[in-house]
């Protein structure tokens, strides 16, 4: 049984903080559960989740940048350990290529500190958002996973907190059989506290990409077969709508790595500003906005229509070789990509003239206590304040109007998922949610024989 879907009848619900019950999704929007969130900064605070699991009874369930497409991240009605606040990047290595970081940095994190030194992650998912927690506890592939493995194979080591509160440092020499059942264990044996990982030495920020028109299935498991050979990635898109003797036609697109010296401007090509994915489509449309005129053909007969305008748009190219960033987006937004790259030359060439590794990058912060900075929580849809009105902030989620409870809107103010109370007084805040919203966290904080409209007390 998946853990979203487990009771958690046996927690003693009571006894947990009730303001740290918030509800998480999965990437794909297609589950959900109510959790204890905690949100540490530190191995200690890792390892005070851990103590008060041990305690309550609780089991505590993994959570990185929230990227799985199911229910991997949530753990209903326990403990969600959500390290995406232990983003710190520990030490590098720019010679070797060797990066020690926390384990809730994320892959856009790593190949922005370590791309402009010349180097970029061995794998990367198709996601840049996910955590190398969470990549490791899942052993992710990127499209070379026939040539160089998941991500696991370019660990160095890691230190590993054990249920039982035990740091263990693993190796491929030491602890070994730890290192590989830790590594893609879901997070069953034990949570990363950092991790060491070996880089991959580029030459320049660009890559050369062909593509290959497939008019069926078996044409295109051909293409892959015959490219292996000499491609450093390979990636298809299938149209899964096609029929007849057209059933999973699509593209193919080979990348190659530029050897030393294919690439004129290396200094350029390798900065940060250069892979970043513009905020436009085709330099003139809002990429955030991009969603609502996709909408219209979010059916049968619209998909049906993009997939054929894109076939036939990729027949009609040809096989032509382009050159494309590392960080790249779709082919139809390459036009974009160089329109706003000619921006940025004209606005940075003095940093052209930097060779790679001079470039200046944020520090690695020292290793020691740090300051706390808490973390903003999402409230649970349907949560109530007590003893006070919530000011909700200026996000999307305030937009919504603020429902009010009891007759004629009096009584407190009900926050709507995606707004927060930041009063930032310090005042102690009870949220308290409603039977419709989590009914088994209310129920067990209720005392036996209260009414079911009653007040929750304040857990101890």
């Amino acid at each position: 049984m998946s853990r979203s879907a487990h009771s958690g009848a046996a927690v003693a619900s009571g006894t947990l903080p009730v303001e740290r019950l918030e509800r998480l999704w999965g990437w794909g929007r297609t589950s959900s559960a109510t959790s204890y969130v905690y949100r540490p900064s530190t191995p200690e605070g890792v390892l005070q989740v851990f103590e008060l699991a041990r305690a309550h009874g609780a089991t505590v369930g993994l959570r990185g940048a929230g990227q799985s497409y199911g229910d991997a991240a949530l753990n209903a009605g326990n403990i969600c350990l959500d390290l995406s606040c232990m983003k710190r990047i520990l030490a590098w290595d720019p010679g070797q290529g060797i990066i020690h970081v926390e384990p809730g940095v994320t892959i856009e994190q790593l190949w922005q500190y370590a791309i402009e030194d010349g180097w970029w992650p061995a794998v990367v998912p198709g996601t840049m958002f996910a955590t190398l927690g969470g990549c490791l506890g899942m052993n992710v592939h990127g499209k070379n996973n026939w040539a160089v493995g998941p991500i696991g194979e370019h660990v160095v080591e890691f230190d590993l907190l054990l249920p039982n509160g035990e740091v263990r440092r693993c190796s491929r020499e030491h602890e070994a059989e730890l290192f590989h059942a830790a590594i893609g264990g879901f997070g069953m044996l034990g949570c990363f506290l950092s991790v060491t990982l070996r880089l991959k030495k580029v030459h320049s920020g660009l890559l050369d990409v062909e593509p290959f028109v497939a008019r069926s299935l078996d044409e295109m498991i051909e293409v892959f077969e015959a490219r292996m050979r000499t491609a450093d990635h390979l990636v298809g898109w299938v149209d899964g709508l096609a029929q007849g003797g057209q059933v999973g036609r699509g593209v193919v697109h080979q990348a190659n790595h530029l050897g030393p010296g294919d690439d004129p401007e290396p200094a350029r090509t390798l900065r940060v500003d250069r892979q970043t994915l513009p905020a436009t489509l085709m330099g003139v449309v809002p990429a955030s906005v991009v969603w609502r005129l996709m909408r219209p053909f979010m059916n049968e007969i619209g998909l049906r229509l993009i997939n054929e305008l894109r076939y036939r748009w990729s027949r009609a190219s040809g096989r032509r070789v382009y050159r494309q960033s590392h960080a790249a987006p779709v082919p139809e937004l390459r036009a974009g990509v160089a329109r706003c790259a000619g921006l940025q030359d004209a606005a940075g060439a003095r940093a052209a003239e930097r060779p790679p590794g001079t470039a200046r990058r944020p520090q690695a912060p020292p290793r020691g206590p740090l300051p706390h900075v808490p973390c903003r929580r999402r409230v649970l849809a349907g949560a109530r304040v007590q003893g006070h009105r919530a000011e909700p902030p200026a996000t999307l989620g305030a937009r919504r109007r603020v429902r009010r409870a009891g007759p004629r809107g009096r009584g407190p103010p009900l926050l709507r998922e995606g707004q927060h109370d930041d009063r930032g007084d310090g005042a102690p805040r009870l949220w308290r949610g409603t039977d419709r919203a989590f009914p088994r966290a209310q129920e067990a904080l209720r005392p036996r024989g209260a009414a079911r409209d009653g007040p929750v007390p304040a857990a101890p």
